[in-house]
């Protein structure tokens, strides 16, 4: 039976009141249930969005060259330049993906940037 027909069956006001706190407090006890397990589902999604901007993080390390031209303000050529005469090393600042003959970069902006950030005197030199 359900707290409306429990109310009408009834006999007496207090009886009716006892009801009805009887069914606001089970409604309370149920919605302090459902918002533990949202807080808990929030908790869990707060984490998996962690693990995400981490593995996007990573992923955004790595750019093709005219996306670092924009960031760095470093030329296209400039940048070829320091991958070929040895002041970009493989692995560390650069990337070449491609399985071609043609060259295919990719720049690790962290590293460019720590590179960037030393003056110039502490740069490795150019390796002719």
């Amino acid at each position: 039976m359900t707290g409306t027909q429990q109310i009408k069956k009834a006999k007496t006001k207090s009886d009716r009141a006892k009801i009805e706190d009887d069914s606001i407090l089970q409604a309370v006890v149920a919605l302090e249930g459902d918002i533990a397990s949202l807080e808990n589902n929030i908790t869990k999604i707060k984490e998996q969005l962690g693990v995400l901007k981490e593995a996007i993080k990573e992923e955004e390390r790595w750019v093709r060259l005219s996306k670092a031209v924009q960031v760095t303000g470093i030329k296209r050529n400039a940048m070829i330049a320091r991958i070929k005469d040895g002041r970009w090393l493989p692995g560390k600042h650069y990337r070449n993906t491609s399985d071609g003959c043609k060259p295919f970069y990719i720049v690790n902006l962290k590293a460019v940037e720590e590179l960037l950030n030393k003056p110039p005197e502490k740069r490795p030199p150019a390796k002719f």
